[in-house]
């Protein structure tokens, strides 16, 4: 039957009237002053712009509010608290203004109450705290708006804060119901940091880079172009190529809002005979955003702009104008590089012109670019070392070139080689160091047989086809997941071995060509044609469908437009398509009402669209005198779904905080400005905690939600009768499990990545049912799963089937584990490396589907990405402890012990060792009774050693001595006063390269404070001779006292006596010189 009889019969299944139904949306809002305000944001002012945060800024206008809570249990005296930039508004959007209001008020009565979980994620080079997975589940706060209201129950919005965590500029919210109330399915949301555009005035078009312009009218009959940027990471997505307009398209909202504008750039005339151009053009030809830089191309020149990025610790500074690079280079062409590596991310130069074979990698590390011909060891380009590999040829064509994200950096190249107008061959090459010829690929594109894949490789003959369509290659995508490079032009092909062999995708006419192609690193891919359609494909299915025109496509869009979504009832023209946040297949139309332009983004659920082709496929039938339609069964069982799950959260590395605003006492649940304020800064002070705890890595004890209410736990049931019962001067209550640390999920269910370290296992079981219980066994036997993994290297899947036919059921037990092929360890979340299992049920392809609450999904596929390595938030201290489950437990491993650093007296004087005195004064192999440089030694029996001589521990009872020998810093140290001398030992203990039970890289450094070291045995001696000197001299000189005091007493006062007469008769004398007496003379008789 006919497709155009599929919509009237499905309007009457599905109802063709408008339906009420609600769907969540958000709104950034700017915090306002909590004291003097009664409204958060202005509702009327679309403030979102681009849809990005603007402000990166702390605010202190919450620290007032809470200091002023003397009475609840928060710190009021020795914390500052500051508040984020914005909040979030959430509404519920039911198509009509008036209807959304009337919608949210009875959802507040029957009490439905949003929750919002904020998902921080990874940046691309985490610096400033290790790598994490962190997850904030919010409770939303209703808040009345500042609108004219005489009702008790005025218009109101739920709010939450919108936290920014230093390292991260991209998140992701996902807004879901509580429960109660009417059903609104869960909706996320790109909520990411805008450092691009930075208004300068406020109100102003002016922005950073560019002006800013209001009409979409550029985009009206122009042809769709690629959007390329960083998956996952890129915070700001630039869409390019619009005709004959120097301007971008820029939104950091995954298109739900956007902004065009023109952009700062000089236009010139540069052609020359070196780079000759055919003719100026305004248009910006390719555009790539990147976490914090953008490059654009405009004829031949390459133009960069860094943003304005305080939460990442950039190396470069952000652009005040736009600047020009490679300036002597020709550009003709920027290849992207989706995936990032090594805390790195790339795009490629194609050269053009007399650069024409030249190839050019961009490597930009934290804002920084640097640009790297590739070139081989003897200096050849690939053109040059092509001469030499397949001898002369005409001219050589780079056409595209992609990255295989490995430690090696290299770079696939698909070359073209004309020998003659008419003889050319693709080639595929691989660069590391040197250039590798990989394969070569086929001159005609086979026929289609209706078998599976057509395999050929470079052994294969060309073989001319009844159609002699040659191969035209536009470009080539890798997916590091799953190990496919992937080949496109007026064919498709893929290969498992980077282009030695190749599989030809069917499905592809020949009489259409590939323009861009868009991969979504989950396991799907879609791509456009020069028709402008719109097709789609699984890794490991080997056919793709056309989405976008088909029958399916036409009923999801009849219905649509029968629900009353009015972006589905105009005629469009493609912009682009993308993969959003939650791996939906996203289009960015554009279209016309009333002469008014307008620009949205719209969803093309694949699964859906799928589903209703097979509505195409009834029949009518006969049986009788009735007559119906029969719709034949497609999918060979009747549902299935994972049971036998373990808790996620040791699998996943997700950590998750719960938060809840104050109680307050108001019986609608109505907030107030300033509890919402309040819970605004306590939850930054929590994040605070949060990065030092991981930063210090400090006791599991005190954690952070230990810390935030340390001091108020012996008051506990005090605030618990305060809150109960409504008393508090603020007018609300702050909880004390107001937040928490969530360490087990209550939900349990399939992680989105699977982490695993040495010889460690994920398991499930996969249940499928044939329907009914009368089934033949033969149909249930039918029934296999077949298990793949991308590298079986590394991973290895086993999978146990158990049948059940009085149920008509098959479970299948599946288990997939490391082998143990990590090449050594790394730290933890660094050096990841990425596979795919796919479990898929045979013949389930593009037919089975099944409809949940939130869409139609497919079945009878599950795909698991899995990362080996060192898992993420797995901190030592000696008790390894696990971030994400909160357990913590002894080191019963072998590491290595070194002093790496230290100083004495003072901290002041610590100064890191190299690596040479670091082997100098820990080694046995590099220390000697001559050198005398070592430091400390085991007391024990005989430990292994390295081959550097390090002494390897274990286990946890080890004694060290300190031997301090004379060389080393801490040896003959000088007593300074009369305090013993003392030494800061800064310590590494590491298990890398020793422990062969993990692939943690387990490294941390601590400071040992040792007293009273012993002095230096020269030292030593010649402090005490200089003591038995003294001393002696002191003996000497009392025995001499002893032994000799009676004469020397004598004596003594003799001398003393004759010291005291001595001036007498030096007077006398003195006086017989003055006055002499008269001569007396004597006669003498002879």
């Amino acid at each position: 039957m006919h497709f155009s009889l599929v919509l009237p019969i499905l309007s009457l299944m599905f109802g063709a009237t408008k339906v009420d139904a609600c769907v969540w949306a958000v709104k950034l809002c700017e915090l306002g002053d909590p004291l003097t305000s009664l409204y958060v944001c202005n509702i009327n002012l679309d403030h979102m712009g681009s849809g990005g945060m603007e402000k990166q800024k702390l605010s202190l206008k919450v620290n007032p509010v809470i200091k002023s809570l003397t009475d609840q249990p928060v710190d009021t005296e020795h914390v500052t608290y500051y508040g984020f930039p914005y909040y979030v508004r959430i509404n519920l959007d039911c198509g009509d203004e008036q209807e959304s209001v009337k919608a949210m008020q009875k959802a507040l009565f029957i009490g439905l109450n949003p929750s919002a979980i904020l998902s921080v994620v990874e940046p691309v080079h985490p610096t400033l705290l290790k790598p994490q997975r962190l997850n904030i589940i919010m409770t939303s706060a209703p808040l009345h708006d500042d609108v004219p209201c005489d009702s008790e129950l005025c218009q109101f919005g739920w709010y939450v804060p919108m936290p920014i965590v230093n390292g991260s500029v991209v998140y992701r919210m996902k807004v879901m119901s509580n429960g109660q109330g009417f059903h609104v399915p869960e909706k996320s949301f790109a909520l990411n940091v805008n450092g691009i555009i930075q208004t300068r005035i406020e109100r102003s078009q002016e922005v950073s880079f560019g002006t800013q312009w209001s009409s979409f009218e550029v985009f009206a009959g122009s042809p769709s172009r690629p959007l390329w940027s960083t998956a996952d990471n890129a915070p700001v997505m630039v869409l390019a190529a619009i005709p004959n307009y120097k301007g971008v398209l820029i939104t950091s909202s995954e298109f739900d809002h956007s902004t065009l504008i023109e952009v700062a750039i000089e236009s010139c005339w540069v052609g020359s005979m070196r780079c000759p151009q055919a003719e100026f053009a305004l248009t910006i030809q390719e555009a790539i955003a990147f976490e914090s830089t953008v490059f654009i191309r405009q004829n031949q020149l390459l133009h960069q702009f860094v943003g304005n990025y305080s939460l990442l610790a950039l190396q470069a500074s952000s652009s005040d104008a736009w600047e020009q690079v490679l300036r002597s280079f020709c550009v003709e062409k920027l290849v992207p590089v989706p995936t990032s590596n090594t805390g790195n991310e790339f795009f490629y130069i194609l050269g053009g012109g007399a650069d024409m074979g030249t190839l050019y990698r961009a490597d930009i590390h934290d804002g920084d670019a640097t640009f790297t011909e590739l070139r081989d060891t003897n200096g050849r380009t690939i053109c040059e070392y092509m001469v030499y590999s397949l001898g002369v040829y005409e001219i050589c064509l780079i056409r595209w070139v992609t990255h295989r994200a490995d430690e090696d950096g290299t770079s696939i190249v698909l070359a073209k080689f004309y020998y003659s107008r008419s003889h050319w061959t693709y080639h595929v090459v691989l660069h590391d160091q040197n250039f590798h010829l990989h394969g070569k690929l086929p001159k005609y594109v086979p026929e289609d047989t209706g078998d599976s894949f057509i395999v050929v490789n470079s052994m294969t003959p060309d073989k001319s086809t009844a159609n002699n369509i040659y191969v035209i290659m536009i470009g080539i995508v890798y997916n590091p997941n799953s190990g496919i490079l992937y080949l496109w032009g007026n064919c498709l092909i893929c290969s498992f071995d980077e282009g030695k062999t190749f599989l030809f995708v069917r499905g592809f006419p020949t009489t259409r060509s590939i323009k861009y192609f868009s991969l979504s690193y989950h396991g799907e891919f879609a791509f456009v044609t020069y028709h402008e359609e719109v097709w789609w494909g699984q890794e490991g299915v080997d056919t793709v469908i056309r989405v976008k025109p088909s029958p399916g496509y036409f009923v999801f869009g009849g219905l649509q437009s029968l629900k009353g979504f009015k972006k589905y009832m105009w005629p469009t023209d493609l912009v682009t398509v993308f993969w959003d946040i939650e791996n939906q297949l996203q289009e960015v139309v554009y279209y016309e009402v009333k002469r008014k332009a307008h620009l949205v983004k719209r969803n093309l659920p694949v699964a859906e669209i799928l589903s209703y082709n097979l509505f195409t496929e009834m029949f009518w039938t006969e049986q009788g005198s009735y007559n119906f339609f029969n719709f034949p069964r497609t999918c060979p069982f009747f549902w299935e779904y994972l049971e036998d799950l373990p808790q996620p959260e040791p699998y996943s590395r997700i950590q998750q905080y719960t938060a809840r605003p104050p109680l307050v006492t108001h019986p609608s649940g109505i907030q107030t400005t300033t509890s919402l304020a309040t819970y605004q800064g306590l939850l930054y002070h929590l994040l605070k905690l949060h990065s030092e705890y991981i930063q210090d890595i400090g006791d599991p004890a005190q954690n952070p939600i230990s810390r935030l209410l340390m001091d108020k736990m012996v008051l506990e049931d005090y605030f618990f009768y305060m809150s109960s019962n409504g008393i508090s001067s603020s007018g609300y209550s702050v909880e004390m499990d107001s937040f928490s640390r969530m360490y087990t999920n209550p939900e349990i269910y399939l992680p989105d990545k699977v982490y695993l370290d040495l010889h460690t296992s994920y398991s499930f079981s996969v249940y499928i049912n044939a329907g009914n219980p009368a089934v033949s066994r033969d149909e249930i036997k039918n029934i296999w799963i077949s298990a793949e993994v991308s590298d079986n290297d590394f991973l290895h899947a086993i999978v146990t089937r158990h049948e059940f036919f009085n149920r008509a059921s098959i479970v299948y037990k599946v288990t997939v584990s490391d082998r143990g092929a990590f090449p050594g360890q790394a730290l933890a979340g660094y050096g990841l490396r990425p596979f795919t299992l796919l479990l898929k049920v045979l013949r389930s392809e593009g037919r089975c589907f099944q409809d949940t609450d939130r869409a139609i999904v497919s079945q009878g596929q599950q795909r698991i990405t899995v990362y080996i390595g060192c898992p993420p938030v797995f901190y030592p201290f000696f008790l390894i402890q696990d971030m994400v489950s909160g357990e913590s437990g002894p080191f019963l491993g072998s590491y290595t012990f070194k002093v790496v650093g230290g100083g004495a007296y003072s901290r002041k004087n610590i100064r890191y060792f190299t690596s040479e005195e670091i082997l100098l004064y820990n080694s046995y192999n590099h220390s000697s009774k001559q050198t005398l440089t070592l430091m400390w030694t085991y007391e024990g029996t005989s430990v292994n050693k390295t081959q550097e001589g390090f002494e390897v521990l274990s286990g946890t009872n080890n004694k060290i001595r300190w031997l301090c020998e004379k060389n080393s810093p801490c040896g003959d140290l000088s007593a300074q006063g009369l305090m013993a001398p003392d030494f800061f030992f800064i310590i590494e203990v590491s298990n890398k390269g020793v422990d062969m039970n993990t692939y943690c890289d387990y490294a941390l450094r601590f400071e040992i404070h040792v007293h009273g070291f012993p002095l230096d045995p020269t030292r030593a001696l010649y402090f005490m001779l200089m003591t038995l000197a003294t001393i002696g001299v002191i003996l000497f000189c009392y025995i001499v006292f002893h032994c000799c005091g009676p004469g020397l007493k004598t004596l003594g006062k003799a001398a003393y006596q004759a010291a005291k007469e001595q001036p007498h008769i030096e007077r006398e004398s003195s006086l017989l010189m003055d006055e002499p007496e008269p001569m007396t003379y004597t006669r003498v008789r002879r």
